[in-house]
């Protein structure tokens, strides 16, 4: 049972033992759990989002997604529901729209209930009145006493799912249904979190779903699949494309990842992601110069240089130090100081949180010394900005170069935009001016 803490269990932290050799583990939120290691997997609805409300009017709120966690355990479902095992969501009432303005904005896929039921094509309302649902499936009937007050509606189009079963109505309305025996869906319910009634929930649900599918799967001998028919070929195609395509994905993932890690590392592992920046995400010529030193160089495509650049990691602010290595590096390879200079440096590093490194800022000092020597002070913080403002600039790396070879000061980018600080005086920043 994972996230049960974030709706407010007491989870404690020791397995429930449930007989027949049945054990049941609750994993706290926001923690990756692991998932193939378990024969089922029991998920509150909505622990992957938070709502937060403006304070303007017209009113609008924000969904704030936990976005790492939500990818990790939606590839791990799959997984597991791809080996045969289940997955069982417990559903309260699902949002698909937030305030947004005079209107509204859609946030159809921040809940990893959502995702799973997109996947599926299957439609949900909000039920005006939360009255009991019913069930005539024995084996949910004592979970459907206890918690099964009906908070959200699903349309599915049965006709697609001959696999499937309603578990609980309400008016006629499915309140509640299982797929394949391996995804479940059950309305959710309840007004007591202590220790014991998190066992409570854990035994009710766990043992109706494991004497659910006990009694409906059937094993089928290795020697039935020589029989094949041309759906199965079909779909077996599909899958092993979306297997390939959810490699590529995650590989494009982890791209994404470590480009951050220049937000948290130093040394040649920092040089290292500054590089795969310019070179992967920029598209520059980058010559890494001298393995043990924090340098390199972008390069015209004849092979002149064109910006040196200096990487450097540190637990404190940007020194005049700093600067005057990036200005030595120009010296040691014989190169003009009006040959732009850049230091990409990783400052502040014992400070956690974005926007605590954001507000870290540089000296006005530095600035102006940086300014002098022709060298563009670039703190890591601010490159992952200016990469996610140039995202869809095509010629994002021309756009690089413009600024490193403006003349030095600090290139200062956040969420609304990025500019060359020049000087700083009686705390007014004087900027150069970017098309």
């Amino acid at each position: 049972m994972y996230g049960f803490d974030a709706i407010g269990f007491d989870i404690g932290g020791q397995p429930i033992h449930l007989g027949d050799n049945v054990e049941v583990e609750f994993c706290p939120f926001p923690n990756t759990p692991r998932f193939d290691q378990a024969d089922g997997v029991i998920i509150p609805q909505g622990i992957f989002e938070k709502f937060v409300d403006g304070t303007s009017w017209p009113a609008s709120t924000t969904v704030e997604v936990y976005e790492r966690q939500l990818l990790e355990c939606d590839r791990q479902l799959v997984n597991l529901l791809r080996d045969g095992k289940w997955v069982c969501f417990l559903v309260d009432a699902i949002t698909d729209f937030v305030p947004n303005g005079y209107g509204s904005r859609r946030c159809h896929d921040t809940d990893l209930c959502k995702r799973m039921l997109n996947r599926f094509g299957i439609g949900r309302s909000l039920i005006k009145e939360t009255p009991s649902s019913w069930t005539k499936v024995n084996e949910f009937a004592r979970y459907f006493r206890n918690y099964g007050v009906a908070k959200t509606a699903f349309d599915i189009r049965w006709s697609e799912y001959s696999e499937g079963r309603v578990l609980g109505e309400v008016n006629e309305t499915t309140v509640a249904f299982e797929l394949l025996s391996r995804l479940f869906f059950l309305p959710f319910h309840s007004m007591r979190h202590d220790k014991n009634s998190a066992k409570e929930l854990a035994e009710t649900v766990s043992m109706a779903i494991v004497d659910y599918r006990q009694k409906r799967l059937v094993e089928l001998p290795p020697w039935v699949d020589d029989f094949e028919f041309g759906g199965e070929q079909k779909l077996q195609s599909e899958l092993r494309e979306l297997l390939d395509q959810s490699i590529r994905r995650q590989t494009e993932l982890q791209t994404w990842k470590n480009y951050k890690a220049v937000l948290t590392t130093t040394g040649e592992i920092l040089k290292g992601r500054v590089i795969a920046i310019l070179a992967g995400f920029f598209g520059l010529r980058v010559d890494p110069v001298d393995e043990s030193r924090e340098d390199a160089r972008i390069l015209a495509e004849d092979g002149t240089t064109l910006v040196v650049v200096g990487v450097k990691g540190t637990n404190t602010g940007i020194t005049k130090e700093h600067i005057y290595q990036v200005d030595g590096h120009r010296d040691r390879s014989h190169l003009p100081k009006r040959l732009a200079g850049v230091l990409i440096i990783n400052s502040d590093t014992a400070v956690d949180g974005i926007e605590a490194r954001l507000a870290a800022e540089v000296h006005p000092e530095q600035v102006k010394l940086a300014r002098d020597r022709n060298v563009l002070i670039v703190r890591t913080i601010d490159l992952l900005f200016l990469m996610r403002h140039l995202d869809r600039d095509a010629a994002r790396g021309k756009t690089l170069l413009n600024l490193l070879q403006s003349g030095g000061g600090w290139l200062k980018a956040d969420s609304t935009g990025y500019k060359v600080i020049t000087a700083i005086a009686g705390g007014v920043a004087t900027n150069i001016q970017l098309p």
